[in-house]
Order: structure tokens, then C-alpha cells, then sequence
């Protein structure tokens, strides 16, 4: 799962600087957790967290870090099928990206972005 979220270039070809990430035991029925803390090269803080079951991705969040001393920024929350963005993007974006993880329902919005970027299209500000 770090190999998922990590190995995929998707901050507008930002590198990863440093990261910490964290495995919440399986107990059974429960969906698996992965937390993941890392900051771009640039110095951009994120928090990217998703559930995932043996059918799928269950929700899934990425947030720039307030670091303690302010609110977390919403980027993107997926859950139950519906993504909320911070900004819209562009209707074809998001049907483009409704029909992908329809389709895969384990694609991650981090790891679909080098296919269609999400996070890069003209209508997202960081």
C-alpha cells in the first residue's frame, strides 16, 4: 500500500521529501487504514488517508497539513463513491474520473492522477 500512494509522481511532478505512514491492524470485517504524513521537496504538507476492503477502496482523503497550528485544507474526499473536491474540476475531469474508479473500484485518486490529473486539472489550486 506505502508502494501505491508513494511510487506515483502526482503533486504536479513533485518528488516526496520526507513521510511517515502508519498500518492500522486488519480485524476482519473492518476496513484496513493507511495514514500516510509526508511533505513535498517544495515543503507542502499532506495527509493522504485511505480505507480499503477486499472490494474495494471505501473512502479515501487527501488534506494539506495545518501541522497542529491551523485547520487541515480538504484537496479531495472520496467515500461511498462520491468525491468531494476543494475545487470543482471540470465536468469531464470528474465524470472521467467517476467512470475510472467505477470500473477499478481499487484506483486510488493519487495513482489514477498520472492518467488523468486530477489534481493538476486548470480548475484545482493546490
Amino acid at each position: 500500500m506505502k508502494a501505491i500512494a508513494l511510487n506515483k509522481s502526482f503533486l504536479d511532478k513533485d518528488t516526496f521529501g520526507k513521510y511517515i505512514f502508519a498500518l492500522k491492524e486488519n480485524t476482519g470485517t473492518e476496513p484496513m487504514e493507511l495514514t500516510i504524513e509526508f511533505e513535498t521537496k517544495t515543503g507542502i504538507p499532506y495527509i493522504y488517508s485511505v480505507e480499503i476492503m477486499n472490494t474495494g477502496i471505501v473512502s479515501e482523503i487527501l488534506q494539506i497539513s495545518g501541522l497542529g497550528s491551523e485547520e487541515n485544507h480538504n484537496v479531495f474526499t472520496r467515500k461511498e463513491g462520491k468525491i468531494e473536491y476543494a475545487v470543482t474540476p471540470s465536468e469531464e475531469v470528474g465524470n472521467m474520473v467517476l467512470g475510472w474508479i467505477e470500473k477499478n473500484p481499487f484506483s486510488s485518486l493519487l495513482t489514477i492522477n498520472n492518467d488523468m490529473p486530477v489534481l493538476t486539472d486548470e480548475n484545482i489550486s493546490k
